[in-house]
């Protein structure tokens, strides 16, 4: 999960996209606008990846807690939305997702 500053207008785009174990898996990325985003279209943007049959669930493995990813990218954006003016990019690789939450491993932040 990844949020930048848009080079072009300044706005803030929040990036949703598959990284290192599922780019074998044909990875895809989906953008919104992070203005306008709520948790509908976060778990929405979810369900277009090409990694998301991983959440529901992969050899015999449980699905992730889909309600927990979404609460952490809401958390994030929150974050990236109060510190706009400082934050030029945030990023969190790897979100591990297990059946009772989503956990941020590791997290960069870059600022303006």
């Amino acid at each position: 999960v990844a949020m930048a500053q848009d080079l072009n207008d300044g706005d803030v785009v929040e990036t949703l996209n598959e990284t290192n174990i599922t780019v074998s898996v044909n990875g895809t990325t989906y953008m919104i606008d992070m203005a306008t985003v709520t948790a509908a279209d976060i778990e929405a943007a979810l369900c277009t990846l090409n990694c998301f049959r991983l959440l529901q669930g992969y050899r015999g493995k449980p699905s992730a807690n889909l309600a927990s990813v979404v609460r952490a990218i809401l958390a994030l954006q929150s974050y990236v939305i109060a510190n706009a003016d400082t934050v030029s990019e945030v990023e969190i690789n790897p979100l591990i997702c297990t059946s009772k939450e989503a956990i941020a491993a590791d997290a960069l932040i870059r600022k303006a």
